[in-house]
């Protein structure tokens, strides 16, 4: 009996450590059932949420029957009142069948699990249920509080980036596209989606250490004397000390501090080289340059987006690293992308609004208009056979 009872307290240990290591609410709910069906049995189960204003409660899920879930749900409602004071071991069954029952309360959201079985639950069971009660409570109450945070981050990431680009009539939007393109390009390299979010948050707060910087040198029309273009090279290091101010963007740093490396060692602040420089920075120097290029500017136009690519593939192994370049077109050449209006004959075959040409899947180089369905590359000679569908350009 004793080698039972450990093995029983094993299992609600790892229950808990089980419970603990989800992160998401969705995913915590629905693995709740298996989780304690490594510590008691039962046969059927059914979670529901209660909703204190409407008072009642709604299926949040269940593998009863429809007739059994459509009459639990019935009689939940009816007596919700009764059921929504109760924590747990409140007497209920269905079909005969007795059932466990705990309340989780979750901030202002509570949540009812039932677990039916032919046989009475003992005691035991019951306090087994209240520690796995306990270790769902304080789960819970951790992703309501990391979401509150996540939406604070968020709220602050955009009310920076907007400040930024509010001083400059020439860079609205920047940031948010530099975010958007540098995260295209993370996710052709297979970056996982955590990675990708710290990439895009970098990438919308790559320039914050503009608000240093004097209006006479950020919107400088001219050539920027010696001085004025150390101004400008000094938001790095800047951006870098306002996160590390902030307290809760650490992971960012790197980014934004690096971001103006070269891959060659030419860069700054510091000339670092190859792969040195962290890879997310690499990305997102990439996504700099590209909306820098395509954007006017109060010196210049905007380039085309087909002059743009080319030039970026040109800088391929001096600014630019050549894996995140390879992937920058990768991430051209994918379907998503391929979005925008048709250019006229005699001009590049257009993808996006924004007019992101497709390009030759061998050299990289922007394809000329197709004659018969088929677009021959000018410099490496390879045919493509592309299809017009919805007024946009398709490889076949």
């Amino acid at each position: 009996m004793m080698d039972y009872f450990k093995d029983v307290l094993i299992n609600i240990k790892n229950a808990a450590d089980e419970i603990k290591s989800i992160n998401s609410k969705p995913e915590l709910l629905k693995k709740v059932p298996d989780i304690i069906s490594t510590v008691i049995d039962y046969e059927k189960a059914a979670i529901y949420s209660m909703d204190f204003i409407l008072d009642e409660v709604e299926l949040y899920y269940s593998n009863l029957s429809e007739e059994q879930t459509d009459s639990f749900t019935k009689k939940l409602n009816e007596q919700f009142e009764v059921f929504k004071q109760e924590s747990i071991n409140k007497p209920v069954s269905i079909d005969g069948m007795p059932a466990a029952a705990i309340r989780i309360q979750s901030q202002d959201t509570g949540y009812i699990i039932y677990l039916f079985r032919p046989s009475s639950y003992e005691d035991w069971e019951y306090y087994a249920l209240e520690l796995i009660k306990g270790s769902i409570e304080t789960v819970l109450h951790l992703i309501a509080a990391a979401e509150k945070e996540e939406v604070f981050k968020q709220q602050v990431i955009r009310m920076i980036s907007r400040a930024i680009e509010k001083r400059s009539n020439y860079t609205g939007g920047h940031s948010e596209r530099v975010a958007q393109y540098a995260a295209g390009i993370a996710r052709a390299m297979g970056k996982s989606e955590s990675q990708i979010d710290i990439i895009k948050r970098a990438g919308l707060l790559h320039d914050i250490g503009k608000v240093g910087v004097p209006d006479r040198a950020l919107n400088k029309a001219e050539k920027l004397t010696d001085e004025e273009y150390e101004l400008m090279k000094s938001h790095s290091r800047e951006g870098a000390r306002i996160l590390e101010s902030l307290g809760f963007f650490h992971d960012l740093i790197p980014y934004v501090l690096y971001h103006h490396e070269k891959y060659d060692g030419t860069g700054y602040p510091f000339g670092l080289e190859g792969d040195a420089i962290p890879e997310g920075a690499q990305i997102i120097s990439v996504a700099d340059a590209l909306d820098a290029l395509t954007s006017d500017r109060v010196y210049r136009k905007a380039t085309p987006w087909s002059v743009a690519v080319e030039e970026i593939i040109r800088a391929k192994g001096s600014q630019f690293s050549p894996v995140v370049v390879d992937a920058f077109l990768v991430w051209l050449n994918q379907p998503e992308m391929i979005i925008g209006p048709l250019n006229n004959p005699g001009n590049d075959i257009s993808r996006t609004s924004k007019n992101i040409p497709l390009l030759c899947n061998k050299c990289g180089i922007t394809l000329p208009y197709p004659v018969n369905g088929v677009s021959n590359c000018y410099v490496c000679g390879e045919s493509f056979n592309v299809e017009q569908i919805g007024g946009v350009w398709h490889f076949k």
